[in-house]
């Protein structure tokens, strides 16, 4: 009994500790050497995807090497603005920019590899 109890406590013990460490994660973010993968894919499971473009823009201006997960997640971003502005050029009947939004969409779309179907949700959150 004494050995079952030990194991559910060094069990639980882990179980707190990497729930401890997914929430500093969230808490701090943007580190000074960028914001890392799994920030942007918390962002990303929360449908928050304008906090992914502004983490975007600070890795790009911070000169982060993105790896591929990374990538993926910059594709996210990326078509999230994008698709952000078609809608207000559609909005205000601008329909060139528009289209060239929608370039931007689709070669974001092209970008966001194992992600590509957030773009659904993207597209309903934008319509909203």
């Amino acid at each position: 009994m004494k050995k079952l109890l030990s194991l559910v406590i060094v069990i639980l013990t882990v179980l707190m500790s990497i729930e401890l460490i997914a929430i500093a994660d969230n808490a701090i973010g943007f580190l000074p050497e960028g914001t890392r993968t799994v920030t942007f894919l918390t962002y990303i499971s929360r449908e928050e995807y304008a906090y992914c473009v502004e983490r975007y823009y600070k890795n790009e201006a911070l000169g982060v090497e993105p790896d591929e997960e990374m990538l993926e997640c910059y594709g996210v971003a990326r078509y999230y603005e994008a698709a952000l502005q078609r809608q207000v050029s559609l909005r205000k009947g601008d329909r060139e920019q528009a289209k060239v939004a929608e370039e931007q969409m689709e070669q974001a779309y092209g970008q966001m590899g194992e992600l590509a179907p957030v773009r659904d949700r993207i597209d309903e959150v934008i319509e909203r």
